[in-house]
């Protein structure tokens, strides 16, 4: 996705990329996760007005999503957003089932407070912080959530890897500069150490306000992502270098074997070798 600042339009995008799934679900392939990036229902220029502009749980665009996840009998991780809940904001992850079910089962832990080739960034300033790991069970697989800027932190997958996950999601928006230093690598680094799938979905492009011209536009790294346990990537999107400005990406599409799980775990026993 290239979000922008109008739930609408995201949503629209959002829609038009569930469409390729029920088109593959008409010809017999169902899909049992699909994963949205950070910010997908709303990227965030104006950091004073978030509070006013985060989105409720009670937004109508709830009914459209817990609709299309009953339709595809999916359930459709929205990466993470801007939610205000009862006037807190928290950069949290949402999570639909395949009845319309609709929970938050993560709020980011790790905000992004940083200057990076002169450009400030203070997540703190507009969000508070969450205070928990996540681990949910979707079909069986136990999920452990994480949000952009958490990649950093490796006792976070190490806590993943004691609890046996067997995927964790990293929804992003990660810059341009830090996503072609560090992105790909510290991924793969997480599958490896937590001997689980990692999906990273990512916003990719140069994102521009459609409420407020004067602001100044955004661009994020994109490539979106998946590693197996072993370290081996088995599918990515165009990054911002290799795509430009724009364009249309489809989804990635994999499915994903615990096989690959319990042989990285039986060839290298890392759990029962921790010592720390």
């Amino acid at each position: 996705m290239t979000a922008t600042d109008k739930v609408s339009v995201n949503l629209e995008a959002i829609i038009k990329s569930l469409d390729y799934f029920a088109q593959l679900k008409s010809q017999g392939q169902s899909t049992h996760l699909i994963c949205l990036p950070e910010n997908s229902l709303y990227f965030n220029f104006n950091k004073s007005l978030i509070k006013e502009h985060a989105v409720r749980l009670d937004d109508p665009c709830w009914d459209v999503l817990k609709k299309r996840s009953k339709e595809l009998g999916s359930f459709i991780h929205m990466g993470a957003m801007p939610l205000n809940e009862d006037g807190i904001v928290y950069n949290s992850s949402v999570l639909i089932s395949p009845l319309g079910e609709m929970t938050v089962p993560y709020r980011k832990i790790h905000l992004f407070d940083v200057n990076v080739a002169g450009r400030e960034v203070r997540e703190s300033l507009s969000f508070s912080a969450g205070e928990s790991p996540a681990v949910v069970d979707i079909f069986g697989w136990k999920v452990g959530m994480t949000i952009c800027y958490d990649l950093r932190f490796s006792e976070l997958f190490v806590h993943y890897h004691r609890l046996l996950v067997d995927l964790v999601l990293v929804p992003a928006a990660f810059l341009v500069p830090t996503g072609r230093a560090h992105w790909g690598t510290l991924l793969k680094a997480r599958a490896i150490e937590t001997q689980a799938f990692v999906a990273a979905t990512a916003q990719v492009g140069v994102h521009k306000s459609l409420t407020d011209t004067s602001l100044a536009e955004r661009q994020t790294w994109g490539q979106s992502l998946v590693f197996e346990p072993w370290g081996e990537c088995l599918g990515k999107t165009p990054s911002f270098d290799e795509m430009g400005t724009g364009g249309s990406l489809a989804p990635i599409r994999l499915e994903l074997d615990k096989a690959f799980i319990e042989k990285a775990r039986r060839q290298i026993p890392l759990l029962s070798h921790r010592k720390l």
